[in-house]
């Protein structure tokens, strides 16, 4: 092996260590202008949960294993609660501790592909093994496809299952060498801390279940091309720790076929359609990775078209083709070009769950967290065989060129990141056809003071996507806000209602409808009336994509009664409070009914509707369980002696 090279930073330990404090110092400098950003989208849904039930997270946990189901991601919930404090006021603790954890988990992955690299030969002869893997690292820390990772809260979740990923791997890696010459210190890595980083990586994310399949993809790497024979009872034990787990999570999707196919009736595609999307997502990670403009880091990819074919766009038979002949033809090369083999396995192995038959959202650049380092290392690898070709001094130089230009790219996402108004107006211009990107933008404009300007950006997205529930809705409200109908921007009642009928199903919709009821409900909407809104929720009731949804129907049910109720039509709010209780059994909905009979003087009536939400909240385990007892037990004393009095 070439001194000048391989081992120019192991005996220099100190030199080693300075550039790593350096590439820390610099990584936090890129992302200190995203530190000042806001609270987005997830965040609040996340963290109002932490706060309402932590720290009590592990009796929390049991309660969920008890009902059967996963544990909720309480260690990530738990990690939340050291930034608590500053919640909901300041984000900037949180993104802080993110980019904390961020640069742990780069650390633990350089010690992991370091481990690899000193004994799989992965990369030729002369390429240094720990120069190979610092440069990968580096790469990694800083480059902009990470950032919304980094920088959007909840996504700590990502970074932690990350994180106890690399430390499971590198408690693998040790603890399969040492099982040939200190068996009892190899078989404590492998019994208990590899299983113990699986598992925590698992309550931070579920994700960390595919630390599993690419532990086999490491053990298969540390065997190949040596032939060697296996200690006893290691065999044994890839069984009961890798392949068994793999066989039970098969059967539990098997087993949960018809909910996994029921959840599609509420996606705008088809399993296939999102198998073959999905193709040319990854495709376009690869080249986000490869080619890192940062023009694409958003949290709003609905602007994604879907492949309703092979032919349909044409780019999906040209993904397709790419994916598949890369993976075959580097399985069967992989004894001569190791690299390639583990890049491909390792990157599709990371995506296996969520780009994969899950009808989850179709596209996030957190998916390529873990993924994004086995084709940085190709890139590096890549790199530095250019550069020993050119010259010794080549690889150093291209390298620094290639750092320099990223980091520059990712300060420049970074600080789009850490500013509300850049964030909001650069994922509207990037991103015009997503719905999620203009009502963001639009409801940044609107908080600002500026609603004619939210409302000019709201009709311009229709004029393309006149179809669009959520951002029709929308509309709706801005002009009860503004108190005046635009007819050049905005359609008629009549064809509001014909397109709503028709539209696909939107949970934003839903949500507007029952919140532009309230406006109605509370005389701050002079445009409409409450038989005009009415039929405009009719609309959306009669429209089949709705049905599917009984979260829903229920919320539009709600907002009907929020008109009735302002008509004083008891009988016909109670109507609409009891449709709305048929679709989905909701504590706050018998307590809406039991208030609307105690202003008919009706607390016989009233009490029956309070004993069911009674028995819904004992229902639920701990934490859930009693959250409304107060309230509930208020309101039943309320109603005997409504009812005592009324005797008398």
């Amino acid at each position: 092996m070439d001194k000048g090279t391989a081992d120019y930073f192991r005996g220099r330990p100190g030199l080693f260590l300075l550039l790593l404090a350096g590439l820390c110092l610099a990584t936090a400098f890129i992302y200190w202008p995203g530190l000042d950003g806001a609270f987005l989208l997830d965040d609040y849904s996340s963290l109002v949960l932490a706060a309402r039930y932590y720290p009590d997270i592990w009796t929390a946990t049991i309660s969920k294993l008890i009902q059967g189901e996963f544990p909720g991601r309480p260690l990530s919930m738990l990690s939340f609660t050291l930034n608590m404090h500053e919640w909901p006021h300041s984000a900037w603790g949180f993104k802080y501790t993110n980019l904390g954890l961020h640069l742990i988990t780069g650390l633990l992955g350089l010690w992991f592909f370091m481990a690899l690299l000193e004994r799989v030969p992965l990369v030729a002869e002369r390429k240094p093994p720990i120069t190979v893997a610092l440069m990968t690292t580096s790469l990694w820390l800083v480059h902009p496809m990470n950032v919304s990772t980094t920088l959007y809260v909840v996504q700590r979740m990502t970074i932690l299952s990350t994180l106890f990923s690399f430390a499971a791997l590198i408690a693998f890696i040790h603890g399969r060498e040492l099982l040939d010459r200190a068996p009892r210190r190899g078989w404590l890595l492998l019994l208990a801390v590899y299983p113990i980083m699986v598992l925590l990586g698992f309550l931070a994310k579920e994700n960390a279940f595919l630390t599993i399949p690419l532990t086999l993809l490491v053990a298969y790497l540390l065997t190949l091309n040596k032939g060697q024979g296996e200690p006893k009872h290691y065999r044994l034990w890839k069984f009961i720790y890798l392949k068994l787990p793999i066989l039970l999570l098969a059967a539990y999707f098997l087993f949960k076929h018809d909910a996994i196919a029921s959840s599609y009736l509420l996606r705008e595609f088809t399993p296939a359609e999102r198998l073959l999307t999905e193709a040319r997502i990854l495709v376009g990670y690869i080249l986000q990775l490869l080619i890192p403009t940062g023009r694409d880091i958003t949290v709003f990819h609905d602007d994604i078209a879907i492949s309703s074919s092979l032919l349909q766009p044409t780019s999906t038979i040209i993904a397709v083709l790419f994916l598949s002949t890369t993976l075959v033809g580097s399985y069967f090369l992989r004894r001569r070009y190791p690299l390639i083999f583990f890049t491909v396995a390792w990157f599709l192995i990371c995506h296996a769950l969520e780009s994969s038959f899950l009808p989850l959202e179709l596209s996030f650049e957190h998916r390529n967290y873990m993924a994004g380092f086995a084709v940085l290392l190709l890139v590096t690898s890549t790199l530095w065989a250019i550069g020993q070709r050119i010259g010794r001094a080549a690889t150093p130089s291209l390298f620094a060129a290639l750092l320099l230009l990223t980091g520059i790219t990712t300060t420049h996402a970074t600080t789009v990141w850490g500013d509300l108004d850049l964030f909001a107006h650069f994922n509207h211009a990037n991103h015009p056809d997503s719905e999620r990107a203009t009502e963001f933008y639009a409801n940044h404009l609107r908080a600002k003071g500026k609603l004619d300007d939210a409302r000019a950006v709201v009709a311009q997205y229709l004029q393309k996507h006149p179809n669009n529930a959520g951002v029709l809705l929308l509309q709706q409200q801005y002009s009860c806000q503004a108190g005046t109908i635009d007819p050049a921007q905005q359609p008629s009642l009549e064809t509001l209602i014909g397109r709503l009928r028709q539209s696909p199903h939107n949970y934003g919709a839903v949500e507007l409808s029952v919140d532009i009821s309230m406006l109605i409900a509370t005389n701050k909407c002079p445009i409409l009336s409450t038989r005009e809104f009415d039929r405009v929720i009719d609309a959306q009731l009669a429209n089949p994509n709705f049905w599917n949804s009984a979260v829903s129907m229920h919320n539009l049910y709600i907002a009907k009664s929020n008109l009735y109720a302002k008509e004083r039509n008891l009988d016909a709010t109670m109507r609409a409070v009891e449709s709305a209780i048929e679709h989905k059994k909701v504590i706050s909905s018998y307590l809406l009914a039991a208030n609307i009979l105690f202003s008919a003087n009706r607390p016989d009536l009233a009490e029956r509707f309070i004993l069911e939400a009674r028995k819904l909240d004992e229902a639920k385990h701990w934490p859930l369980g009693g959250a409304h007892k107060a309230l509930i037990e208020s309101l039943l004393a309320q109603a005997h002696a409504e009812m005592t009095e009324a005797r008398n």
